[in-house]
């Protein structure tokens, strides 16, 4: 299965704290009253987000491709687009409750030793209920 996300795309690292501020600034961006109002209007639903890709080494280090978004019918729009095979994943939910729930989120899963983790697509997926759900991708 394949999904199309439509939005704006961030290169970052999670070196020196860096991908906090380039993430911070890239929601604020997304949720920007024209840019979410467009994008609004070629979605398929309310669902939003995040897809960690295109990693040089591994989540600690070297740079990444974050893609913020909605799903949309095919990649025919104004916007970044990636298309995202829902591959192998290991799915983690967790409630929603400030920005840093997310951070916490993310340390958990990176210190889980268990996960033979693929680094091809890590994605984070946003729903109105204040509970989003983290897919990793695995070997």
């Amino acid at each position: 299965m394949h999904k199309n996300i439509a939005g704006l795309k961030i290169t970052t690292t999670n070196e020196n704290g860096k991908s906090a501020q380039d993430l911070w600034k890239g929601w604020e961006n997304f949720y920007q009253k024209d840019f979410s109002e467009n994008l609004g209007k070629i979605a398929k639903n309310s669902i939003n987000y995040a897809v960690y890709t295109n990693y040089e080494k591994d989540f600690s280090e070297g740079n990444y491709d974050v893609y913020i978004g909605k799903e949309t019918q095919n990649s025919e729009n104004s916007f970044e687009n990636i298309l995202v095979d829902w591959e192998k994943f290991k799915v983690f939910e967790f409630e929603y409750t400030s920005p840093e729930s997310v951070f916490d989120a993310w340390k958990t899963i990176w210190e889980n030793k268990s996960l033979n983790r693929a680094y091809t697509y890590d994605i984070e997926e946003y729903y109105e209920e204040g509970k989003f759900r983290i897919y990793i991708s695995v070997e």
